[in-house]
């Protein structure tokens, strides 16, 4: 049986790799005692496969995993089971050919930012991208801004599941020299 399991990522736990998170999540099924079938023969691994790797320090307020488990199995036992950040907020069977390549195209993201990044990101025309550089349009889709405090703003964008870029790198480029704020959310996932 294939199951679509919805998470949510937060707190510290949002400053946990993709790996590390891969492997919380299976030692969480371990403790639930799911039922789930492993793949490989010398070094058998759970059959589950994560959407995108998101960037380092993101919220997720909802992330998604296929697991295939040999019965049924109730996924709402397993929050007592995960750390602090990670909590299962639903879970679906779905079909055996199921595949996020097929029915996620990308993530609406929102970001807090004071305004020192701000005026600079506000500022610029163009993203280095690995070795390309990009118009910024074309990294952060209907981009949208709005000022929420007297030095705080919120930007809105949408970006393709294959074309994700950390924003921590115009942080980084920004080189803020007083205090700053940096709060990056993935707010939804876009289905085809």
């Amino acid at each position: 049986m294939n199951y679509l399991i919805k998470i949510k990522k937060y707190s510290t736990m949002s400053y946990t790799s993709h790996n590390d998170l891969m492997r919380i999540f299976e030692y969480t099924l371990r403790r639930g005692e799911c039922p789930f079938e492993f793949r490989g023969k010398f070094h058998p691994t759970p059959f589950f496969t994560f959407d995108s790797a998101m960037p380092l320090g993101y919220i997720l307020k909802e992330y998604h995993i296929i697991l295939k488990t040999k019965s049924e199995y109730d996924f709402g036992i397993l929050n007592k089971y995960t750390p602090k950040g990670l909590k299962i907020l639903d879970y679906k069977e779905v079909p055996d050919n199921y595949s996020f390549n097929n029915t996620i195209s990308g993530y609406n993201m929102k970001i807090y930012l004071s305004e020192n990044i701000f005026r600079y990101f506000y500022d610029t025309e163009t993203i280095e991208k690995g070795q390309n550089t990009v118009k910024k349009e074309d990294i952060f889709n209907n981009l949208t801004f709005e000022n929420i405090s007297e030095s705080i703003f919120m930007i809105k964008y949408y970006q393709a599941r294959d074309y994700l870029y950390n924003f921590y790198k115009i942080v980084k480029l920004c080189n803020p020299s007083e205090k700053y704020t940096y709060v990056p959310i993935c707010d939804s996932v876009v289905w085809r």
